[in-house]
């Protein structure tokens, strides 16, 4: 019943109030939301780091995408270790999202600092007060960075085992709750859309062999799947970073 009474606070609020969307509005890369998809997108990430140069690229992350959005922000000599690591812990497809949210953060924290990574153009999207859309990029420290992260992705009960979250002391949600939103005012005439959707092996969310009946989906299985298709589709990703 709570989770009932929840969704529709959250759709009437939706549904009621007139959105403040304080975001870059000429993106070069947007990274949607896509939950345990975003693994997916995370092996599409690594390819384009490694062979394209988005330094100087208008890249915004929301929910699953904010993580992806620091990833790309992370100095190019340090992938290797944090994705050996993140594959160390063996992460798949049944593990509840909160646990996958902790580990992932917890590995973050531990790895890296803050000088670790350059996000000067890189902005995670996170919805505050449930009605207003921001865009950061500067962070104090790793905890900073990584509590945007998680305000980008929250959802009560679900990616968090909480009713509420705050970020800079606001009440923030997921990023994605305004995505759509985003898109209608977005003045780039051809930004990259990179989600799990991009080469058409997903067309709806969901994992291989559709969720319980591929129990044993780990996120590096979702990872390769993503940099193989990369690899495959190089031609799609040419037409919008060799710009």
């Amino acid at each position: 019943m709570k989770y009932i009474l929840l969704l529709t606070f959250v759709v009437v609020v939706y549904a009621l109030y007139k959105p403040s969307i304080n975001l870059i509005n000429d993106p070069d890369i947007i990274l949607p939301p896509g939950g345990l998809l975003g693994f997916y997108v995370l092996g599409i990430c690594h390819f384009i780091k490694t062979n394209y140069n988005i330094e100087k690229k208008k890249v915004i992350g929301f929910s699953a995408g904010s993580f992806n959005t620091i990833f790309l922000s992370l100095d190019k000599d340090n992938d290797h270790k944090f994705l050996t690591e993140l594959f160390k812990l063996n992460l798949h497809a049944t593990m509840p999202l909160p646990v996958l949210l902790h580990k992932t953060i917890k590995l973050m924290n531990g790895l890296f600092d803050i000088n670790d990574f350059n996000t000067t153009n890189k902005y995670i999207a996170v919805t505050t007060n449930y009605n207003r859309l921001d865009g950061y990029n500067q962070f104090l420290n790793m905890s900073d960075m990584t509590e945007c992260c998680i305000s980008s992705s929250f959802i009560p009960f679900v990616t968090y085992n909480d009713l509420f979250y705050f970020y800079k002391g606001r009440c923030s949600v997921d990023g994605g709750l305004l995505y759509s939103r985003y898109k209608k005012k977005v003045k780039s005439s051809k930004p990259l859309l990179l989600n799990y959707k991009l080469f058409k092996r997903f067309n709806k969310y969901n994992i291989p062999g559709y969720g319980l009946l591929y129990k044993n989906c780990t996120i590096y299985d979702l990872y390769i799947l993503g940099y193989h298709d990369a690899i495959k589709h190089k031609n799609i990703l040419d037409d919008y970073l060799l710009v």
